[in-house]
């Protein structure tokens, strides 16, 4: 990368890998490198797109486009208010048809639930703020939630098959919102959240 010899370098610094701190002492001798962690704060990749405008002379551009994700946002929330008026809601994700993970408020995709109004709720057991668990599929039938957002993964143009999980869903009448997920999207940023937005509202009852 250095012997590209760039004038800056954009730095994705998530808290708590063990590397980051030094990579960055590293890198920022060399040139500058602003570094952003998108789930330190709620505020998620504002304040990385309001510090890149800066950097490139871009300010005004980067409030509005702020200003245009905020706007859609409230309404594809006037759009959703009955569904909003019953909130709860937890978050699945199926990479495989053997295993299923609840998504905790440390997730990127949470962030996506918040922005809408939604509340996340997690099965018994699970601390809400941690990132994801495996949960064994039983546990399911221990969810209060109004509607589960399930993100089945889909790969090679097929979303993981139905199984168990599907099966104790079902038993426990819960409405399920299947979520095609491409497991190479990106994790956060203004285009892929209003991307999941605009799904959400969709598909959501």
């Amino acid at each position: 990368m250095l012997a590209a010899k760039p004038d800056l370098i954009i730095m994705y610094s998530l808290a708590g890998l063990p590397d980051s701190k030094a990579n960055y002492a590293a890198l920022s001798k060399i040139v500058p490198t602003p570094a952003f962690d998108f789930d330190a704060t709620d505020a998620g990749w504002r304040p990385a797109l309001k510090k890149l405008g800066r950097v490139f002379g871009r300010t005004q551009t980067a409030e509005r486009s702020i200003q245009t994700f905020d706007r859609r946002v409230t309404e594809l929330r006037g759009k959703l208010a009955p569904v909003l008026a019953r909130p709860n809601t937890a978050l699945l994700v199926m990479f495989e048809p053997t295993s299923v993970m609840a998504l905790g408020e440390k997730f990127s995709f949470s962030g996506t639930l918040r922005q809408l109004g939604l509340k996340l709720s997690v099965p018994a057991g699970m601390d809400a703020n941690t990132v994801f668990k495996v949960v064994i599929p039983e546990a399911l039938l221990t969810l209060k939630a109004d509607r589960v957002v399930l993100l089945r993964a889909k790969t090679g143009g097929q979303l993981v098959p139905r199984n168990m999980t599907d099966t104790l869903l079902a038993q426990a009448k819960l409405p399920v919102n299947t979520y095609p997920l491409d497991p190479q999207e990106a994790s956060t940023g203004p285009l892929t959240d209003l991307k999941r937005l605009e799904a959400l509202a969709k598909i959501l009852r």
